[in-house]
């Protein structure tokens, strides 16, 4: 009935979007304006190895039924007449002989052709070369269809849904790519590729469907010896930033991932496709953890847990987000360069020269502290941007911060909110009174590193008294050679003599 109504009412179904790439890789694309004749029967080979599989089984079964027959109607019509076939006296055993030409069985009987035939013998050689050809054919067409890329292709698999969240205060699409076979493929890239509906002078018959590429986190390059997690960060030059979910189904979008590699068994090159709609997309979820170690050690892959997806709450959102707004940690380069400063600092006092280098330490910290401020105050206003805009929010006010410049502090701007916790080591201390080390901490920490230090300088010493000592034992049993292997020997004693005097010299 609501079928009927629709139609008397003159109202049509809109008609439900398929994705352009199904969940086999096939495209769903129909072909209109082109001949039958040319599509198919114009490259005959590949129309044989794209088919389905009942439909070539069909043709192959046609085909040596009207190559049989085609054969066997001669062949009757000359035993009936001519007698040239001896034994042959029906249809059937005309069919028979026709058989086993094709098939090169080998005659049995009476079923033999008179030599004296001309015409019946030149059959019987046109139908063996008809017989090897076809066979031929659908040998190559066989192998084809059975090693052709495509199989492999199907063995990768894409995650049903692609997820939408953030990390580390930017938002990301991910999706999640798995190879369910153990051989591997070599040199796997994946590209993610965003397609819009472009519609021409305002009607929606006339469309061009646009495709941007998207930058992916870590690179192109993945590996499938495990399950993989393909992210695109929706940033200010993504052309996803800043649209909803029913902003992209009004634009008709459409997400198409292509994974390209070479099967490490056959080194065939394939291609996986998949196409995502916009209703296939989940926000504010994550994929759940697929990989743990079993107990024997080796890595596990749950492929039970493939499709699963994990809700992420507002919590761990909004905790993300404030961590990400803090300092970054002191580098690896800074860390050690103030340690190797804090140790010429304690030996330089050692020998007298103590307060100048004291006063050198101090401007590197000064140094080091404002450089580590600056780029934690650029990276918390690119957060602070990147909150903005999720919240729709103006930004934070900025508040005051106190910084130690000589022997003065200076009131600048600073960007952190209220709320933030900042991190403890070198930046430790934000909050009321903003500064990277107070004299008393450094002070302790000198003292520290100073106590590390000497006690170092004493097993270093205790260490060289034993090679001294070990030396000296080598020399007195090793001085007089008796053999001449003995002689060679204590020439290599008197090179390694002279190192270990080297190396135990005062320099």
């Amino acid at each position: 009935m609501a079928d009927l109504r629709t139609l008397l009412l003159g109202q049509q179904r809109k008609p439900q979007k398929l994705p352009l790439v199904d969940h086999k890789g096939r495209l769903n694309v129909e072909t209109r304006g082109l001949p039958k004749t040319f599509l198919y029967w114009g490259d005959l080979f590949h129309t044989l190895v794209n088919m389905p599989t009942p439909r070539f089984v069909g043709i192959l079964l046609l085909n040596y039924f009207f190559l049989f027959v085609g054969f066997g109607v001669p062949y009757y019509y000359d035993a009936y007449n001519n007698n040239c076939i001896p034994g042959v006296f029906t249809f059937d055993h005309a069919l028979w002989f026709s058989v086993q030409t094709s098939m090169t069985i080998g005659y049995g009987g009476d079923l033999t052709p008179d030599p004296s035939c001309r015409l019946t013998n030149i059959m019987v050689v046109v139908q063996s070369l008809a017989s090897l050809l076809v066979a031929y054919s659908l040998l190559g067409v066989f192998y084809v269809r059975f090693s052709r890329p495509a199989r492999r292709a199907q063995t990768i698999i894409f995650s049903r849904y692609c997820t939408m969240h953030e990390e580390d205060g930017v938002p990301v699409i991910s999706l999640r790519i798995a190879n369910i076979r153990k051989h591997q493929i070599i040199e796997a890239n994946v590209r993610l590729l965003i397609g819009f509906n472009n519609t021409l002078g305002g009607s929606d018959d006339e469309t061009v469907f646009h495709f941007t590429s998207l930058p992916v986190i870590g690179g192109n390059q993945v590996f499938l010896g495990l399950p993989c997690t393909v992210k695109h960060p929706i940033t200010s030059t993504s052309p996803l930033y800043g649209m909803s979910i029913t902003e992209l189904e009004d634009a008709d979008c459409e997400l198409l991932v292509l994974l390209e590699g070479v099967d490490a068994s056959t080194s065939c090159k394939l291609q996986a496709r998949h196409s995502y709609l916009p209703k296939d997309i989940r926000q504010d979820v994550m994929h759940e953890t697929m990989v743990f170690r079993s107990p024997n050690g080796r890595r596990c892959v749950e492929f039970s847990k493939f499709d699963t997806l994990l809700p992420v709450s507002s919590a761990s959102l909004i905790t993300r987000l404030d961590s990400s707004a803090q300092l970054p940690p002191i580098s690896q380069a800074a860390r050690y360069a103030f340690l190797a400063s804090t140790a010429a600092a304690a030996a330089s006092r050692r020998d007298g020269d103590g307060e100048a280098d004291n006063s050198r330490m101090w401007d590197y910290l000064q140094s080091s502290s404002s450089d580590i401020r600056h780029s934690g105050v650029v990276t918390h206003r690119d957060h602070s941007e990147r909150r903005d805009h999720r919240e729709r929010l103006p930004s934070q006010p900025r508040r005051l911060t106190r910084t130690f410049s000589g022997n003065t502090w200076l009131d600048q701007p600073n960007w952190y909110p209220q709320s933030s916790s900042l991190p403890a080591g070198l930046g430790r201390g934000y909050g009321e009174n903003d500064f990277s080390t107070t004299p008393s901490e450094a002070s302790s920490e000198v003292a520290e590193l100073e106590q590390k230090l000497a006690a170092a300088e004493s097993q270093i010493h205790a260490l060289k008294q034993q090679l001294v000592e070990l030396s000296t034992r080598v020399h007195q049993a090793l001085e007089q050679p008796s053999t001449a292997a003995d002689a060679d020997k204590g020439t290599l004693v008197a090179f390694a003599s002279q190192a270990l005097s080297m190396a135990l010299s005062s320099k």
